[in-house]
């Protein structure tokens, strides 16, 4: 099964059940209220108090076993964790480490197996992948926000023109015009802003080399309109975060560029070991 296959179950499991829980007892409490069988002034504290609650318990249910299946059937639990914070299942990937005493047991074991298969694997490279990925702004992105910074300042000429709102116009006007010119500057510049490659990764000029950074990956941060994508990764005791929301690639592409340009360096360093012990 593969893991856009388990995480489109878990929201069946879980989100969708929690979901409901919390709107039926909500419902509930109004039908008791609307039949006088509740006092009506009872109603809203009732549903703030009683729904939540019911909700997560069963979310703290069955959260761990959708775990313990998911890890149990999907064969790259990198993978897994990846979309199911992506697409909002669980919030973090520490939350693969919840539940009981027995369940978080389960969980570690499960992990533990998937570690010591990684390590089992052979790496097979490429050799069409180059030495660099060159990743620059996305055109489409960038033209997208030029037009809607252009209705912005658009409408604020309207609101100091016709409206006479100076402050609120001129805010609008100022705001669309500043963004937009940052967004036409980067269309028309042709700079690379992430390069990533058999050496490191490079971000506006400033390399990271592989030997020096940890943890790398696709990271989400916020929900909703507030949701943005990252690239995060430890550089020594720095922690360096990188927006990608502008560049011309997705968070599932990156992890897999990530993966790929880590496990060459890997095998590349773990040649020139073997190589050097022989002479």
């Amino acid at each position: 099964m593969t893991a856009k296959e388990a995480v489109f179950k878990g929201h069946l499991a879980v989100s969708l059940p929690t979901l409901l829980i919390f709107v039926g007892v909500a419902i509930c409490l109004y039908y008791l209220s609307d039949n006088a069988l509740i006092h009506k002034l009872l109603f809203m504290p009732g549903a703030f108090v009683v729904a939540p609650p019911a909700a997560w318990l069963y979310w703290k249910y069955a959260l761990p076993r959708w775990l313990v299946w998911a890890l149990t059937n999907v064969e790259d639990h990198s993978e897994l964790k990846f979309y199911a914070v992506n697409r909002g299942l669980v919030s973090s990937e520490s939350s693969f480490h919840t539940g009981n005493f027995k369940e978080r047991k389960l969980l570690e074991k499960l992990n533990q197996e998937y570690l010591i298969r990684q390590q089992q694997k052979v790496f097979k490279d490429d050799l069409s992948v180059p030495e660099i990925d060159e990743i620059g702004y996305s055109r489409s992105a960038l033209i997208t926000y030029m037009v809607i910074m252009l209705i912005f300042f658009v409408l604020g000429i309207y609101l100091l023109t016709t409206l006479q709102n100076w402050i609120f116009g001129l805010m609008i006007m100022v705001y669309g015009g500043y963004v937009g010119f940052k967004c036409f500057r980067k269309l028309i510049s042709g700079d690379i802003p992430l390069k990533i490659g058999n050496h490191g990764i490079e971000i506006k000029g400033k390399t990271y080399r592989w030997g020096q950074i940890h943890h790398e990956k696709p990271s989400v941060e916020g929900s909703g309109r507030n949701r943005s994508n990252f690239l995060v990764f430890s550089n020594g005791s720095e922690m360096v975060k990188f927006k990608i929301d502008d560049l011309d690639l997705t968070p599932a592409s990156l992890r897999n560029i990530l993966i790929f340009y880590r496990a060459r360096y890997n095998h590349t360093k773990a040649n020139r070991k073997l190589k050097d012990a022989s002479l």
